[in-house]
């Protein structure tokens, strides 16, 4: 296999976001779509909802797997807009494990409440304590300008909490954030991060999109949904559902550029890949440097570099 059939990673982090992304868990940036990919996106959600016998005209509305359901969703799995993020964190080990998208309609009666994202019982902090074992992308398609537009609220920093005393709970806290932003604004969440969704007492319909990533090895493929074929993406969804796929979807080769600079790395994770199965019983150890000359960014490593 050559080089030619590698396109490089895009960029990531910068070291600014960096600094704010461990330190609140968000990032916000305005502008990351334009009006023409808003108005696609949009379009295809209505495709999907017409499509859907669950859906329901002015009730809550969420769907799973969306990039097997229409080419728009498709063909964002590995954007330059935003896979340079999840990049950074996992590497070659890179998965697209939940697409999504949620429309919530003025007066729906369904809201979620305090929770992170992944698992309850034993959080990810557990395993992962510095760095997320997923990162959530999120677009809005509705400008939301006020509370009480079915706003996600954010608690900053709390993904370094494994538990609040709200959880499972819709009750305000201190320090928490109504987010208010434009439609066209893409987000970054840590897996961990304490949030919530208002109710939407105005008249508009909130949609927006989700892709979350993880690293390979966090989740496996079930006797409902084995493994996808060879010609599925390497950046693969693992389906919440078994629908067949009707769309098409492109396989990203994603390689590190060589010109990154090594001598800037960022320390890898100190949670060792593993199996999750096997998850429940390891100790967090610090991964030994391998030879690869990739830089090393702030990511897990791949248990074939160490």
């Amino acid at each position: 296999m050559t080089d030619s059939q590698y396109r490089l990673a895009p960029p990531g982090f910068s070291d600014e976001e960096w600094e704010i992304f461990e330190r609140d868990g968000m990032l916000f940036f305005e502008d990351a779509l334009d009006q023409n990919t808003i108005d696609e996106l949009t379009a295809a959600i209505d495709r999907v909802c017409q499509s859907s016998p669950r859906f329901e005209a002015g009730q809550t509305f969420g769907c799973q797997n969306i990039v097997e359901r229409d080419p728009a969703f498709a063909a964002l799995i590995d954007h330059p807009r935003h896979v340079g993020y999840a990049y950074d964190l996992f590497g070659e080990l890179l998965k697209l494990h939940q697409s999504q998208f949620f429309i919530r309609p003025p007066g729906g009666e369904r809201y979620n409440i305090w929770h992170p994202d992944g698992a309850r019982a034993v959080p990810y902090g557990t395993f992962s304590p510095e760095l997320p074992l997923q990162i959530k992308i999120g677009f809005w398609l509705t400008d939301l300008p006020e509370a009480k537009m079915g706003n996600l609220v954010v608690l900053p920093g709390s993904h370094r909490e494994q538990y609040i005393d709200e959880y499972d709970s819709h009750e305000p806290i201190d320090g928490e954030q109504v987010v208010t932003l434009k439609k066209g604004t893409m987000t970054l969440m840590h897996s961990s991060i304490w949030h919530r969704v208002e109710p939407n007492d105005s008249d508009v319909v909130r949609k927006n999109i989700f892709y979350a990533y993880c690293p390979a090895w966090l989740t496996r493929p079930t006797a409902c949904c084995p493994t996808p074929p060879i010609s599925r993406p390497s950046i693969a969804s693992s389906a919440s559902s078994c629908a067949p796929t009707t769309t098409p979807i492109p396989t990203p080769n994603l390689r590190l550029p060589t010109s990154r600079s090594s001598s800037t790395a960022r320390p890898a994770s100190i949670a060792t890949p593993m199996p999750i199965a096997t998850m429940s019983s390891c100790t967090a150890a610090s991964a030994a440097p391998g030879p690869s000359a990739r830089r090393r960014l702030r990511r897990f490593p791949d248990p074939l570099e160490g």
